[in-house]
C-alpha cells in the first residue's frame, strides 16, 4: 500500500510527529524500509479517527527488556 493509499483510505494522521533521525537509523533492519520512509516523510501518530496507532518500535522498548529480561536466550 502506498502512503497516498494509506491517507485514501484511513485519512491524515492526527497527534503525529516525524521520527528523528536517531530513531530512524536504530530501526535499520528491524521495520521494512518503506515503513521507516513513512515515519521519516509523515510521522508516527494516529489515523482513521483513532482507530489505527502507528509508533516505533522504541515506544515499546523498554516495557519489552523489562517483561523479557528473565527469559533465557
Amino acid at each position: 500500500m502506498t502512503a497516498a493509499e494509506f491517507f485514501e483510505a484511513r485519512g491524515k494522521p492526527h497527534e503525529a510527529r516525524r521520527i528523528s533521525e536517531a530513531e530512524a537509523e536504530s530501526a535499520v533492519g528491524h521495520v521494512p524500509e518503506e515503513l521507516r520512509r513513512f515515519w521519516m516523510q509523515h510521522g508516527v501518530g494516529y489515523y482513521a479517527n483513532r482507530n489505527y496507532r502507528l509508533c516505533t518500535p522504541a515506544l515499546f522498548e523498554g516495557f519489552f527488556r523489562q517483561v523479557l529480561a528473565n527469559v533465557p536466550d
